[in-house]
């Protein structure tokens, strides 16, 4: 972690209610050095834990929100916990390539799928993938990888 972002008063409320975007008006002030990209941690105005996401100070939406669980990490094991996540509930649905004749279908689908900019298409055994926000373009190659 390389820095915080402390908010405004009174501007805690959508993040504490879950919602993934923390607009830039929202803020006070940004501790640390954070770089773009990088992931922060998100505190009230008195300094409490609220989320955790990646910081794009150049967006209007200053940080796209993974988290609200202070003990989760953001690291590699993190991005493939949420991609397994995202084929399981196809699967689960019964989009697979084995189970649906099926054969093009949206994988992940960013912020509904807690991942935030990234989307992954199948076409039968092909993937296309967008990396739609900075936080994920930076991750690109563990996110291929993965």
């Amino acid at each position: 972690m390389t820095g915080s972002i402390v908010l405004a008063p009174g501007k805690d409320k959508p993040v504490r209610q879950g919602h993934p975007w923390l607009f830039s008006g929202a803020i006070r002030d940004t501790r640390g050095d954070p770089k773009p990209g990088d992931t922060v941690d998100i505190l009230d105005e008195r300094g409490g834990w609220l989320a955790r996401g990646y910081f794009n100070p150049r967006s209007q939406i200053v940080a796209r929100l993974l988290t609200w669980d202070e003990g989760e990490r953001i690291d590699d094991e993190f991005w493939a916990r949420r991609l397994t996540a995202a084929a399981q509930m196809r699967a689960a649905i019964g989009l697979t390539p084995k189970n649906t004749d099926v054969t093009g279908y949206r994988l992940a689908f960013a912020e509904s799928d807690l991942l935030p900019g990234l989307i992954v298409d199948r076409y039968g055994d092909w993937l296309s993938v967008q990396f739609l926000t900075l936080g994920v373009d930076v991750r690109r190659k563990l996110l291929t990888d993965l």
